[in-house]
């Protein structure tokens, strides 16, 4: 058996050893690559948030819940009522020029 062994090893391209290395640099490249999907996701996340936020600004979530928190309100039609009165007396109040 031990001819054999040493027949099928002559055989092979590859030193003795040589898997094992490759094995490892495939453990160091698979670690990289994991890294790499990490920093991938957390800018995904990151752009998902700001863009979430900035869709709350452009519909007016953002100054609801701000309105609710300064007026001390819970969300309600009531409340929204008096949301919508306040920003219409905003926009139509009169601007002045210089």
């Amino acid at each position: 058996m031990t001819r054999l062994k040493e027949f099928l090893r002559s055989l092979s391209s590859r030193p003795e050893g040589a898997l094992e290395r490759s094995e490892r640099a495939c453990g160091v490249e698979r670690a990289r690559v994991s890294r790499d999907y990490a920093n991938i996701r957390a800018a995904i996340t990151q752009a998902t948030k700001v863009m979430l936020a900035t869709l709350r600004e452009i519909f007016d979530e953002s100054a609801y819940a701000r309105f609710l928190e300064r007026a001390k309100l819970q969300s309600s039609c009531d409340a929204y009522a008096a949301f919508c009165r306040e920003r219409e007396a905003v926009k139509n109040r009169c601007h002045r020029c210089c």
